[in-house]
């Protein structure tokens, strides 16, 4: 009988050690290499081809799935879903990349309520978001007031994160809502400091350009707009979050033989 049960556990084990492993081997291996897989992320992020773009991004979602209750993880998860979102065609894509980057984000205020990066991913996918939606709609569901509501806690509680991309998203915000939200002079000191802290951001020379075009300052946006203009179309991302700068130098260019 003592040698009947020490076979069954035997036979057992054989039967299902290999499919306990392969459950088993996620949790084990996210403790050991989420830091790794982060880090291969941002390398691939870092180059100019849109495939390595891809495997960057999958290499940070594959990273939070290894060790999901990590903040920093859950911070690049919040990165990865934007820039899904940003590199997708379709409005239901960007939809689907904006609702999961605002769930992620959700977690990230609730458990860290003093770092500024849970209130700066919920302002980037609220706005990704309303970009998908009615205007109409987004208006009604409160979706400006929470863009300026968190890009403000985002700013006040670091303003410096991701070189100044609060002070950008914020002075994006105040250009581009209508009356009585649209406040030029408001747009123009957050952008003037996202340009401080990040003066190679097309996106930064761009939407100060336009917010300058706005307050009928030509001179200075044609300066900007021509150096915007003369930075490559295949510019990588980077540590602070940067979108895909292609579509911003296209638009620099753009405006600039219309200023001519």
């Amino acid at each position: 009988m003592k040698w009947t049960r020490v076979w069954m556990v035997v036979g057992v084990t054989f039967l299902v050690g290999p499919t306990w492993e392969l459950q088993a081997k996620p949790n084990n291996e996210g403790w050991a290499t989420w830091k790794k897989l982060l880090s291969q992320g941002t390398a691939m992020l870092a180059k100019k081809e849109k495939r390595h773009h891809y495997a960057g991004i999958r290499s940070l979602l594959r990273a939070h799935r290894l060790a999901p209750q990590r903040r920093e993880t859950l911070v690049e998860a919040c990165r990865a879903y934007m820039l899904l979102g940003l590199l997708s065609k379709k409005k239901a894509q960007k939809a689907k990349w904006s609702q999961r980057g605002r769930v992620l984000a959700k977690t990230l205020m609730r458990r860290w309520p003093k770092r500024a990066e849970g209130y700066y991913w919920s302002a980037v996918h609220i706005g990704m978001y309303a970009n998908t939606t009615n205007p109409l709609a987004a208006l009604f569901q409160g979706v400006p007031g929470k863009i300026e509501a968190f890009g403000n806690k985002a700013v006040k509680l670091n303003s410096k994160l991701y070189k100044g991309g609060a002070h950008r998203l914020l002075g994006r915000y105040y250009y581009k809502m209508p009356w009585p939200k649209k406040d030029l002079k408001r747009s123009l000191r957050h952008l003037q400091t996202s340009y401080r802290l990040d003066r190679s951001n097309a996106f930064s020379l761009l939407f100060l350009a336009e917010t300058l075009l706005g307050l009928k300052q030509k001179n200075k946006a044609r300066r900007l707009l021509r150096r915007c203009s003369r930075m490559p179309l295949t510019t990588p991302l980077n540590h602070s979050g940067r979108a895909p700068q292609r579509s911003a130098v296209l638009r620099c260019r753009k405006a600039l033989s219309r200023l001519r």
